[in-house]
């Protein structure tokens, strides 16, 4: 396979990692993105764990969080420019088709757009799109919809970036008599920023660790360590791997000390989690 340009500058996107490595990593693997990485990290060239969150597009995630934080609700609108994502006209919408769905609760994109709009039935969500279209001259739509509806005794936590660009939502275990609304909103800022891929140890799929196990282990082969300690290194590197990747396991943002790991901060609170999400406009 012929590897291009455009290949070499994808991985070195993704990896940090200089051309001609990328180049070299593109050939070995037949031109395969995923085992070129792989390729890469091998052989220590590359940090890269996991893959970037790549935007499709502009936007704002309208958002709707019940007076009893046990519903959420939001809904992504998409545009194709940061400057029409920020005017007030089309923040306005996305929370509008927030609280529409809120109402409705129909998940589907292409039914919602088929509905009339909550308190206004003479038009539809199409129509509001195209007027929108019409009237800021970039292609609107609906990227796409999440409701949350919490377990008995339980409450949600949110927290919106700046700009609606992502949002951090979990839910939370033992809330009976607690005021959660900081915490809620703390574990939702840790979310975004942190990026975890997983709640707990035990959610991370046994595939998943051993690709990763293989990883360190030829990584650690490849920097010269015995064959008869390769097992230990990568069972070692796992729990930065774990840190990494599980929420309760990472280091908490907000504790200036970096010592507090999120699962510190619930013992501390007495409050568990079951869930949680995080959204960022034109994440693919």
């Amino acid at each position: 396979m012929e590897i291009n340009a455009k290949m070499v500058m994808e991985l070195r996107d993704k990896t940090g990692v200089g051309m001609m490595d990328c180049k070299k990593a593109l050939q070995e693997t037949a031109g395969d993105m995923e085992q070129a990485v792989d390729w890469l990290r091998k052989r220590g060239l590359s940090k890269a764990a996991k893959r970037a969150d790549r935007a499709a597009s502009n936007g704002y995630l309208g958002t709707k969080l019940s007076a009893g934080a046990d519903k959420f609700t939001c809904v992504e609108l998409n545009c194709e420019s940061d400057f029409v994502a920020k005017t007030e006209g089309f923040i306005k919408l996305a929370q509008e088709l927030a609280a529409h769905v809120d109402v409705t609760g129909t998940l589907d994109v292409e039914a919602v757009k088929n509905e009339k709009m909550t308190g206004n039935p003479a038009v539809t969500i199409n129509d509001l799109l195209g007027e929108m279209l019409a009237k800021l001259g970039e292609n609107i739509r609906i990227g796409r919809i999440l409701q949350w509806q919490a377990a008995p005794g339980n409450k949600l936590g949110l927290y919106v970036h700046t700009g609606a660009t992502a949002i951090g939502l979990s839910e939370m275990t033992g809330v009976a008599g607690k005021d959660v609304f900081v915490l809620g909103k703390n574990l939702g800022m840790q979310i975004v920023a942190s990026k975890p891929q997983y709640l707990n140890i035990a959610d991370v799929p046994a595939n998943v660790l051993e690709h990763e196990k293989e990883i360190y282990r030829e990584e650690a082969k490849a920097a010269g360590k015995p064959e008869k300690i390769l097992d230990k290194i990568a069972e070692g590197k796992l729990a930065k791997f774990y840190q990494d990747n599980c929420l309760i396991k990472q280091l908490y943002v907000r504790d200036t000390e970096g010592k507090q790991t999120v699962e510190d901060l619930l013992k501390a609170e007495g409050v568990g989690l079951v869930r949680f999400a995080r959204l960022m406009v034109g994440q693919v």
